[in-house]
């Protein structure tokens, strides 16, 4: 019963999604491209991708106004491939691509600069994402029409239903749901990779400075090179996932680079010029015709709803791969750039289990072909395990002792009590690296926890890749001596002598063990030694 289309593609049927329960005869489904899919016409479920599907059986009636749409733009940064999609809805998944898109995410959606990209420390991903989405479309009335009438009562005369369903088709579809999105990544490339964070900053502040319209907007790039001069920008446009060639992307690349608010502009305005008529269809809804018409119900309807639902679980786990081996890819680009590095022999084992994900997919695909190859078995859909963990692949330094730092305060000289008063605190200061493998940071003194800080408030206290924890935490110390040297000069000199206060009072912390504990992202704990203020000269 499986068509040509659907062998073709292999798996594309595979992403079609349900929303299914037993006392409901609409189903509504993901769209995949080329789906023969028009509001008030038939589809065939069974050949969703052919055009015999199409009748001329009936005459429809739909709103002559397009339905709401609402526009949406959102700014960030790319970090890596598992966050394309994630964050700047570009394709990489499974959805609508053979071999769920590990053969033709590359050329279609062109990532090589972005690979590039994301295997070095010295590039910026930067994208500016818009949507346009319009509500539900609902076709109002159907009739039979004298072509299709004549076919319903053949298909009655004879007590052959398929008569009817061969002419005519096997269901309507009743709704539609449209989105179109444009995604432009601006990749900034720079020599220095010391200068990333300041780049980093440079361009979020110009980005920031274009987000009212009565401010002056600055070049991003522009901001960018005064920080490196060598900085240089390629821009990728992307319409509704995939890369775009299009003139609507030679608009956007024709624009000042780096001038963000006429990008957003640009963008606002492009949503607006694509009509409902020509946005993309996510999901419709399609009724069998026994719903309208006195025809017995199409005996493949049931199983039509059981093999979909488990096709969707079948796309599920097909992404649940992708992104597993994109994380991979990730793992890769860090190691190229210097961030961590492989522990022994696991290089082999980590590009084996790449392997090993296109092998499953392949195997994926060859059970989707199944699931209408044998319309009376039940089609599998048990859950095959995938690996989570990718710490075990590499070694990662997480933070390094840099050392104590310390201040003094409170010191004076009481003239009336001749005292002299003096106090210090101390508290030490990491270097943190591969801080998006972090999950929290502990600091302990003798075992007992003195400060916390957690994963979503690390990046408010890393600076330069260093955490100070004087913000959240420091060890004072105070002292109190009788001055009677019959030299007040003495006395006062003394008091102010705040050098002299902070390494008089350190001796204070030779008694006390700090450690600091990191937790992974994978719970994983990680203990770096910062011995005592003590031994610092101050």
């Amino acid at each position: 019963m499986l068509l040509s289309r659907v062998l073709r593609t292999t798996f594309a049927a595979l992403s079609v999604g349900i929303a299914f329960s037993q006392a409901a005869t609409s189903e509504t489904f993901d769209y995949e491209h080329d789906m023969q899919v028009r509001i008030g016409e038939t589809w065939n479920p069974l050949s969703p991708y052919s055009r015999a599907s199409l009748s001329s059986c009936f005459e429809t009636t739909v709103p002559q106004e397009a339905p709401i749409a609402g526009n949406r733009i959102e700014e960030r940064y790319v970090n890596n491939f598992s966050e394309l999609e994630e964050k700047a809805s570009v394709k990489i998944t499974a959805r609508g691509s053979t071999s769920f898109g590990l053969a033709s995410v590359k050329a279609s959606a062109s990532l090589d600069t972005l690979k590039e990209a994301f295997n070095s420390n010295r590039s910026i991903v930067y994208s500016v994402v818009g949507t346009r989405e319009y509500s539900a479309f609902f076709l109002e009335e159907a009739d039979l029409n004298e072509r299709g009438q004549k076919a319903l009562d053949d298909a009655n005369t004879t007590g052959d239903p398929e008569k009817f369903y061969r002419r005519c088709g096997r269901s309507l579809i009743t709704s539609v749901r449209k989105k179109t999105t444009f995604s432009i990544l601006y990749v900034f490339s720079f020599s220095d990779a010391s200068s990333k964070e300041r780049i980093e900053t440079a361009i979020s502040l110009s980005a920031s400075s274009g987000s009212s319209s009565g401010e002056v907007s600055s070049n991003m790039l522009e901001e960018a090179r005064k920080v490196d001069q060598s900085t240089s920008l390629d821009v990728l446009v992307f319409q509704d996932g995939v890369r775009d060639s299009s003139t609507t992307a030679s608009s956007f690349l024709s624009i000042a680079p780096g001038e963000i608010r006429k990008v957003r502009v640009a963008v606002e305005k492009a949503l607006n010029e694509v009509i409902f008529h020509n946005a993309p269809t996510i999901r419709f809804s399609a009724d069998p015709i026994s719903n309208f018409f006195d025809v017995p119900a199409e005996s493949s309807w049931g199983y039509i709803s059981n093999a979909y639902s488990s096709l969707d679980v079948l796309k599920t786990q097909a992404d649940r791969i992708v992104r597993r081996y994109y994380k991979l890819q990730d793992i890769q680009s860090d190691v190229d750039r210097g961030l961590v590095t492989y522990k022994e022999n696991m290089e082999a084992e980590l590009l084996n289990e790449k392997q090993g994900l296109i092998a499953r997919l392949a195997n994926l695909a060859s059970t989707a072909r199944q699931c209408f190859d044998n319309p009376g078995v039940t089609c599998p859909t048990d859950e095959l395990p995938i690996q989570t963990s990718f710490l075990k692949y590499i070694d990662v330094v997480f933070a390094n002792n840099l050392g104590w730092r310390s201040r003094a305060f409170n010191n004076y000289y009481d003239s009336h009590g001749e005292r002299i008063h003096r106090s210090a605190s101390y508290w030490p200061v990491i270097s943190v690296e591969n801080l998006r493998l972090i999950r929290s940071i502990e600091l302990s003194r003798n075992g007992s926890a003195v400060s916390y800080v957690a994963e979503d408030s690390l990046a408010n206290f890393v600076s330069g890749g260093m955490l100070d924890f004087s913000p959240v935490w420091t060890s004072n110390h105070t002292k109190v001596d009788y001055c009677w040297r019959g030299d007040w000069t003495g006395c006062e000199n003394w008091a102010k002598n705040t050098q002299g206060h902070m390494n008089e009072l350190k001796g204070n912390e030779g008694g006390f063990q700090y450690f600091v504990t990191i937790t992974d992202v994978e719970g994983g704990k990680t203990a770096v030694e910062l011995g005592n203020a003590s031994g610092t000269a101050f």
